[in-house]
């Protein structure tokens, strides 16, 4: 079976990824060419510089689907794929769907996709009637697959739950020494949607002797900012770790814990999601 992998990043410098060969990725290129704006995310707040799909005016939408229906055409002429799976029911996927109408196609939702059709209702039109017609979505809970039934109108039937997962060779439970003080660690974005603020306003309230945090993550502009100013408040109570690959995190994880409690990536439900993507837990 041969793999093709269709990737959008930021800059000039061609990323290396682990277990990827470079000849079988293409790229879509932001901040040059014809993409001179920044990468758009999913999130309106992402953890690097980046732009709102909500304020990209009409022609930059255009040149985005140019770019990557360029990209995807090299893509499938290379690979030949029998199945093409994408991530996100929004654009990129919609474009997939309107450029290869007979190929068996699997969409993972995110839920950050379900808020960009919620929140920018002019661009709606471009991916819901493609969006509709990929053949199976995998959803993360049953409250998601209601929320895309509802959205997009597709079939229960053609909507799959698969949950959400963790590397356990990297991160399993671990021996730990007797407190006090209980060793909490949070790694994720530093945004206010997945409520960093109010466990930082939170945590204010222990002792920090008995109780201590350890925060890993990285955000852009004053969510991030707003977040590092309450661990800097909280003093004691709270390690500010920055930004860790997943070795650098286990590591963490291993040198202070198995944790008393942890989260890990998207765990913490966000303001908006009522169920976390990967419900972890250590006690």
């Amino acid at each position: 079976m041969k793999i093709s992998w269709w990737l959008a990043f930021r800059g000039k410098t061609i990323p290396q990824l682990e277990g990827i060969r470079a000849a079988a990725c293409r790229f879509v290129h932001f901040e040059q060419g014809q993409l001179d704006f920044l990468l758009p995310g999913m999130s309106d707040v992402m953890p690097y510089p980046s732009a709102v799909f909500g304020q990209l005016t009409i022609a930059q939408i255009e040149r985005y689907e140019e770019a990557f229906s360029e990209v995807l055409d090299q893509a499938v002429e290379a690979c030949t794929p029998d199945i093409i799976h994408s991530h996100h029911l929004w654009l990129a996927s919609a474009i997939i769907r309107k450029r290869f109408p007979s190929l068996a196609m699997v969409t993972s939702c995110h839920s950050t996709d379900l808020r960009q059709f919620q929140q920018c209702p002019h661009l709606r039109e471009r991916g819901l009637t493609p969006c509709q017609q990929i053949d199976r979505i995998l959803a993360l809970s049953r409250y998601q697959a209601a929320q895309i039934q509802a959205l997009y109108k597709i079939p229960a039937e053609r909507i799959d739950i698969v949950g959400g997962g963790f590397d356990s060779a990297r991160f399993s439970l671990q021996k730990k020494e007797a407190g006090p003080p209980v060793q909490l660690l949070s790694a994720g974005k530093l945004s206010l949607a997945k409520g960093v603020d109010c466990l930082l306003r939170a945590i204010r309230s222990f002792d920090p002797r008995r109780v201590h945090l350890h925060l890993v993550g990285s955000g852009s502009g004053p969510e991030e900012q707003c977040c590092l100013a309450l661990a800097r408040e909280a003093g004691d109570l709270v390690s500010v770790q920055g930004r860790l690959n997943q070795e650098e995190l286990a590591r963490l994880m291993g040198q202070f814990m198995g944790a008393n409690g942890f989260s890990l990536g998207s765990c913490k439900p966000s303001v908006k999601r009522r169920m976390s993507l990967t419900p972890v837990s250590s006690s």
